[in-house]
């Protein structure tokens, strides 16, 4: 009551300039979590504010365009639910979960940012002169420039929060040593959600952090991609059985508006490849450098 009269007087004072103090008390979003509402509807809701609401994960996909369901060949989920289907627990956990996300990187990674699109390419096109790590798709607000010089740095940034040290600053150094290092750190991660989830079941907000997630519109038709928070814990949750999770929507892209889309726009990608980028998000299709999993962990 005393705060409210402070900041009544300081609004009473301060309006004679044409200045108010409002309430920035929260960045928390829209939550839409205890209501069942259609995702084609819930940015109405909201006005600005960012939306929280359940994520039905079978229609979701994984960074590496998997679907969430309980069937899916995702390495990283794949590598947990066969290891917790073992009921393994503490040290062998990790190490049996190590072993089968060691084995997916073994069976190849993209040659290039083409490959890693999935998009069909000649050795002259600018696409597949850039490395996979740089890949970005059609409706992102970096090109592939930005992503060379960018990616490196936030991977190292990345990598450090979570106890593992990348020495050199040289950015295809930084990639290399990320992908032939950063498997345990990943695993650990994995092991310790895997208990706190378990115990505490799938907690969320300011102190837990959120899940953050894309929506992808073709018409009435939709389907989620995880972004870029909470992807360890989103992979968790699918390999533990939840059919839903909270997530916050970062992204709204939709189909009919590709023509301004920024990398379509600025050329990067032909109409007719950026509708392949969408549909194989929009249809689980992973890049064909992952068929050899596949079908090793469909016989």
């Amino acid at each position: 009551m005393f705060k409210k009269k402070i900041i009544f007087s300081l609004n009473n004072f301060l309006s004679k300039f044409n200045i108010k103090i409002i309430n920035l008390t929260s960045n928390e979003p829209y939550n839409l979590t205890n209501i069942d509402v259609n995702p084609l509807t819930a940015q109405y809701f909201a006005g600005h504010k960012k939306i929280l609401m359940n994520v039905d994960l079978s229609k979701c996909r994984t960074n590496r365009l998997f679907d969430m369901s309980e069937k899916t060949s995702d390495p990283a989920i794949f590598a947990i639910k066969k290891s917790l289907e073992q009921n393994l627990k503490n040290e062998e956990l990790y190490a049996n979960i190590l072993n089968i996300l060691n084995e997916n990187n073994f069976l190849g990674l993209a040659k290039n940012a083409a490959e890693y699109l999935n998009i069909e390419y000649d050795l002259g096109d600018k696409i597949s002169n850039f490395p996979w790590w740089a890949a970005v798709n059609p409706w992102d607000n970096r090109n592939f420039e930005d992503q060379l010089k960018y990616y490196p740095i936030e991977v190292k940034k990345n990598r450090a929060k979570n106890g593992m040290r990348i020495l050199s600053d040289d950015p295809y150094e930084i990639v290399r040593d990320d992908i032939e290092n950063s498997l345990p750190s990943h695993t650990q991660q994995y092991v310790k959600l895997i208990k706190l989830i378990k115990k505490n079941g799938f907690k969320y907000g300011n102190e837990f952090g959120y899940v953050a997630v894309e929506l992808f519109i073709n018409n009435n038709k939709y389907c989620w991609k995880i972004g870029d928070e909470g992807n360890h814990r989103s992979v968790v949750a699918a390999a533990l059985g939840f059919k839903k999770i909270p997530a916050i929507i970062t992204k709204i892209i939709r189909l009919d508006e590709i023509d301004y889309w920024p990398n379509v726009i600025n050329g990067l990608f032909s109409k007719e490849q950026a509708n392949k980028v969408f549909y194989d998000i929009f249809e689980a299709k992973p890049s064909k450098f992952y068929q050899r999993w596949i079908e090793k962990n469909n016989k």
